[in-house]
Order: C-alpha cells, then sequence, then structure tokens
C-alpha cells in the first residue's frame, strides 16, 4: 500500500458542497486518497458553531467563527482553520504552508485531529518539508491520543515496516484499536491479517471478508476490489459475478488500477456484465497507463485475438513483452509463443514498441 488511507470526515465531505454553486468542479467526486483531512472535532461550543455553519452551506460564517475561536485561545478552532485552509473552502485562498502552520499549533496542545493533521502533512510534504521520521512522532501521539486514522497508521506502521522494523505483533493491537473505532485503515489491514495470517492471526476468512466488507463500506479502495475478488472466487462469500463487477467497477471509479484490469477480464468473458469487447479495451488501457502489467498483458491478448480490433501480432507482442519486463510470468509465455510465428524484423519493430516510454508507458503503443 503506496499511500495513506484518509477517510472521508463529516467536515471534509461537507465544506465541498458549500461553494458548489461559484465552483463548477466542486461536486465533482474525490478520490478516497485525495480527501485531505480526517473528521473534525467538536469539543467546543465555537467548534459546534462552525459546523452548524457548514450545515447550511455558509462558508463565510465558518471561517469567521473558526477564526474568531482561534483569537480566543479555541486549539479546536484552529485545527478546523488550518481544514479551510488546506481546502480552500471559507478560507480566501487554499494556503497549505498556513494548513500546517495552524495544525501544528493546535496539535502542541494535544487536540489529536490536528496531530493526525500534522502528521499527514510531514509525511507527505504538505505546507512543509517531507519530515517521515518525524511525522511517524506525530503518528503515534495521535494513536496514543485515539484518532482513528492515527490507530490504523501506526499499524500499518509496524505490519508493513515504515520508517521502523516491521513489527506484526506490535501492529496488531494498533489494527484491533483502529477497526474497533472504525478506521478504514484499520478495518482494511486486519481484514488482511485474518485472510493471510499475518500477526500471527489464524486465518480465518469470515473475520476477513467481515472486517473487509466494513472498509469498502466506509470507502477504502483496496478493499472494495478485494470484496470483488471475494464474490468473484466464492471465498468467504456466495460466489456472485455480478457483485464482484459492481465491487470492482467501484474500485476502479476511484483509480484502482488492478480493478481496471479486473473489469476488463469481466467484460472480456461476459462475467457478471454483457460482453463488450470495446469497453474491455477500454479498461486494460486504463490499467496500462497506471502501470499494471495485467492492464498490458490483457491489451497484447487483444491484439493477439483480434478481440474487438484487427489482429496485430506486431501490437500483442509489444504489450505481451511490456507485461512481461514487469514481472508477470504468463506475459513471457505469451510473447515466446508469438516470437516464434513473427519475422525477425516484427519481433524488432515489437521490442521498440514496447520500449517507448520506458516499459509500463503513460500512454498504450499505437502504430
Amino acid at each position: 500500500m503506496k499511500s495513506i488511507f484518509l477517510v472521508f470526515g463529516f467536515y471534509a465531505m461537507a465544506l465541498p458542497s458549500i461553494l458548489s454553486a461559484q465552483d463548477p468542479a466542486a461536486g465533482k467526486p474525490e478520490t478516497v486518497a485525495d480527501t485531505p483531512a480526517p473528521a473534525a472535532p467538536t469539543r467546543s461550543a465555537a467548534a459546534k458553531s462552525i459546523m452548524e455553519a457548514i450545515a447550511k452551506n455558509d462558508a463565510a460564517s465558518a471561517f469567521r467563527i473558526a477564526t474568531e475561536g482561534r483569537a480566543k485561545g479555541d486549539p479546536t478552532c484552529t485545527y478546523l482553520l488550518g481544514q479551510m485552509y488546506e481546502l480552500g473552502k471559507g478560507a480566501p485562498a487554499v494556503d497549505v504552508k498556513q494548513a500546517f502552520a495552524l495544525y501544528e499549533e493546535a496539535a502542541k496542545v494535544g487536540v489529536p485531529e490536528a496531530l493526525t493533521a500534522t502528521a499527514r502533512c510531514l509525511e507527505s510534504g504538505i505546507g512543509t518539508p517531507a519530515q517521515p521520521e518525524k511525522a511517524m512522532f506525530y503518528w503515534q501521539m495521535a494513536a496514543e491520543a485515539k484518532d482513528p486514522p492515527a490507530l490504523g497508521r501506526m499499524g500499518q506502521a509496524e505490519l508493513e515496516g515504515h520508517y521502523r522494523p516491521a513489527n506484526q505483533e506490535a501492529a496488531l493491537p494498533w489494527l484491533e484499536k483502529a477497526a474497533a473505532a472504525k478506521d478504514p485503515l484499520g478495518l482494511w489491514l486486519l481484514s488482511r491479517c485474518y485472510d493471510t495470517g499475518l500477526a500471527g492471526l489464524t486465518p480465518n476468512v469470515e473475520k476477513a471478508v467481515n472486517f473487509c466488507s466494513q472498509a469498502a463500506m466506509a470507502g477504502q479502495v483496496d478493499a472494495m476490489n478485494r470484496m470483488g475478488e471475494f464474490y468473484a472466487t466464492a471465498r468467504g462469500l456466495p460466489g456472485d459475478p455480478v457483485a464482484a463487477t459492481g465491487w470492482f467497477r467501484l474500485a476502479a471509479d476511484y483509480g484502482h488500477a488492478p480493478a481496471f484490469a479486473k473489469l476488463a477480464i469481466c467484460y472480456l468473458d461476459g462475467t457478471g456484465c454483457r460482453q463488450n469487447e470495446a469497453l474491455a479495451r477500454e479498461f486494460a488501457i486504463k490499467a496500462a497507463q497506471l502501470k499494471n502489467p495485467r492492464g498490458s498483458y490483457l491489451l497484447g491478448r487483444i491484439y493477439d485475438e483480434g478481440l474487438g480490433v484487427a489482429v496485430d501480432p506486431v501490437m500483442g507482442l509489444a504489450y505481451h513483452l511490456r507485461a512481461m519486463q514487469a514481472g508477470l510470468r504468463e506475459a513471457g509465455t505469451a510473447a515466446e509463443r508469438l516470437k516464434s510465428s513473427l519475422k525477425p524484423e516484427d519481433v524488432q519493430k515489437a521490442e521498440k514498441l514496447a520500449a517507448q516510454g520506458g516499459g509500463q508507458a503513460a500512454l498504450p503503443v499505437t502504430r
């Protein structure tokens, strides 16, 4: 998992609608990974007033109350003001440096959500130079303050060895606390542990599906894709190709590369949906553009077999070579088969095409 999952909080969901009438892009769905802040705290009367202003789509009042609250020493208002500057909702403009400064100010007096926001900024380099080791210090403080996203992040750090040696035994308590707090990342990682026996757990597919379902319903994109796999393979759930395709489509809507590849297979074979070779090719291209080797392999198959396109073994070989270079074993087998049937000059053409853009290119090869 390359990026930290950041869950849609009530505040982060509400703010984009405030200015939707003025900003046509405001209504565009954000990916889960793009949502920059956790749910807002509501400890103070001023914070509650801010939330009420947000509910009324009154960004100006929310910003004014937060500014006044900060001036009166309310750290929760300071944190919420940081959110406004980061999102550019209510604040005069997006200002991530100011957002980070406000998060850090609120973190110094122990606001759990501000500790998490400070950690996130330090790890990702938002409004400040990236300092991942310092970020982990804040993640741990936020987790000890029981902020749900930080609980999941600490579990992930221990499980996968982020800026520290991996310690699966230490990961489990964090993940269990995160799952109890309904943190999507914690739910997803605990599902993985039950699915594969990580963290010393006995594999239990029923528990894996249960935690995965909760994570997927909370917006965790990897969990959405995994739910599709559970339905597709009838593992832990009754086999249901239609449900599988639906989950793959949902994950793909959030830009999940493996889900695009799985959708391409569904539409190529007509599994859980009506067969549509044009859509299959479209999804395979998107997967390949996201550097998913399975997408390149499927494009190789599409051109090799003439699935919705003219048969083109040179293009088929080019795509198989790209997938092979990315480590997909079956692509190597397909590439060797095509090489044996092509003229040497056609093999050279395919190799030249495959090399364009450095293997898994940003765009599919064309001739």
